[in-house]
């Protein structure tokens, strides 16, 4: 078994972490701090307003964060579209029967929906003013503009993607072509992955 080291240096401008596998240098992951962004980040917001006819609401991400966030009807848990997160994946044999939706040459989703009435629940049905909830910031801030906010955490991994809010679904990327290898990894990931967790 290789001897693995983590060498971390975090003073500066810059965050750099690398791996070291027997001597050497495997990985090197490089961060400056003037080019971190929001996206990615978890917060534990407060709704300030909710806007029936945009079908969105604005978020309070704390002190933190200097303009309220964007969050669209269909990036709320509950709404009712979920299956678009593994859009780009097949998500058969996920553990709910269901298959992934058919894509037409030009990569358009053919689920019976269209983008524009994706989400199937209103907006004042899912949250109110001055609730809490649990958002990621899915795009920075720009000018004027707050950042846009899902309720869909996800937390990336080097090789997988964890989706604690999305039930049961396992999704295998389609650039893997072969059905036998995407197969093979559902076996491997079904008896690690978390009930009720998406990966």
């Amino acid at each position: 078994m290789p001897e693995t080291k983590l060498v971390v240096n975090a003073e500066g401008p810059e965050v750099r972490v690398g791996i070291i596998e027997d001597g050497t240098l495997v990985e090197l992951f490089l961060e400056r701090k003037r080019d971190r962004g929001l996206v990615g980040n978890i917060y534990k917001g407060r709704i300030r307003r909710v806007l029936p006819g945009m079908q969105a609401a604005f978020v309070d991400l704390g002190p933190t964060v200097e303009k309220n966030a964007y969050l669209y009807v269909a990036d709320i848990l509950g709404a009712g579209d979920e299956r678009r997160l593994f859009e780009g994946y097949d998500s058969g044999g996920d553990g709910d029967g269901e298959k992934a939706s058919s894509r037409s040459k030009n990569g358009a989703s053919r689920t019976g929906r269209s983008r524009k009435n994706a989400s199937s629940r209103k907006i004042e049905d899912l949250v109110k003013a001055n609730q809490e909830i649990l958002v990621q910031i899915a795009k920075d801030p720009v000018g004027d503009k707050g950042a846009r906010v899902t309720g869909y955490v996800s937390l990336p991994g080097r090789l997988s993607v964890l989706m604690p809010a999305v039930g049961g679904r396992v999704g295998v990327s389609r650039r893997i072509a072969s059905d036998a290898e995407r197969r093979r990894l559902r076996e491997v990931v079904d008896p690690v992955r978390p009930q009720h967790v998406g990966l």
